[in-house]
């Protein structure tokens, strides 16, 4: 990843210092909170493509220490919230089974261990919906379809997910959770695409 230099994680230490912090961007609808620790671009991007289309699950360490470290620095912020349960947008199944994880359930539950809460997976996605990598960026913006499991009145939902490149899908697990109910929605993708200049799109 990055330059190419042997590292335990994937980067070494001068691509790590050589990232920046992402672009501000507002949260998508039904979010109140969405934290990222690194736009989607450079050697962070490697890193996020490896994990998802490579099958490198080592990798998913290093974005998981990332976003464990944003999150806690997000929450410190907003002390008075604090998810009742963290979730993640489940990938299609053909994915899985290929992968053999989810990325995003993986960084899940890292970020519920290290706020002492439960993950759970509460959305499901319609089979018919497609994977959003690989998808032209209209498309992704139709986003996935979701339901919630089960009923979340009154609860603070954190969605984790590994990348967000319109916001669609945390767009989609947003209305899925707040229809079950859920009082608050937060969010938080190990990279983000910033939105581009003078474009007023959803994210």
């Amino acid at each position: 990843m990055g330059c190419g230099a042997a590292a335990p994680l994937g980067l070494c230490q001068e691509c790590l210092s050589g990232l920046e912090p992402p672009s501000a961007t507002p949260p998508p609808r039904g979010v109140e909170e969405w934290w990222a620790p690194y736009d989607y671009a450079g050697a962070w991007r490697d890193v996020v493509v490896a994990a998802k289309a490579r099958r490198a699950r080592a990798l998913v360490a290093l974005l998981a220490g990332a976003l464990v470290e944003c999150v806690g620095t997000g929450l410190a912020v907003f002390p008075g919230t604090h998810p009742d349960v963290v979730t993640w947008p489940p990938t299609t199944s053909r994915r899985r089974l290929r992968r053999g994880y989810d990325p995003a359930e993986l960084l899940a539950r890292a970020v519920a261990r290290s706020r002492m809460c439960p993950a759970a997976r509460l959305l499901v996605r319609d089979r018919d919906a497609p994977a959003q990598m690989g998808r032209g960026r209209r498309a992704r913006r139709r986003g996935p379809r979701f339901t919630a499991n089960r009923s979340l009145a009154g609860f603070t939902v954190l969605v984790v997910d590994d990348v967000s490149t319109t916001g669609a899908t945390i767009t989609a697990s947003a209305d899925a959770l707040h229809r079950a109910g859920a009082a608050s929605v937060l969010a938080a993708t190990a990279a983000r695409t910033p939105r581009p200049q003078g474009t007023c799109e959803e994210r």
